[in-house]
């Protein structure tokens, strides 16, 4: 929970991550990031409108980047959403 799931940087392994994910409905998985406008060109092929075991958080460091990414949150299909 120190980085940021949808980092460029992670492009390589976050397929991994997914099927870990994939395999494994009985964890929760929390997925922090700052780069909301990302998260729709990263999810896997088998979706859909989102797994119950993952929640995605869109960290807002002030009220600009709220406005920014809450937008963003809200259009993406996750079941489970929150702000930190």
């Amino acid at each position: 929970m120190t980085s940021d799931f949808f980092l460029e940087e992670a492009d390589g392994w976050r397929e991994e991550a997914w099927e870990i994910m994939r395999q494994r409905p009985d964890v929760k998985f929390f997925l922090l990031t700052k780069r909301p406008q990302r998260v729709k060109d990263c999810l896997p092929e088998d979706w859909g409108e989102g797994w119950e075991n993952i929640m995605l958080n869109v960290t807002c460091e002030n009220q600009r980047r709220a406005d920014e990414r809450i937008p963003i949150l809200l259009s993406l299909p996750f079941k489970h959403k929150g702000i930190m």
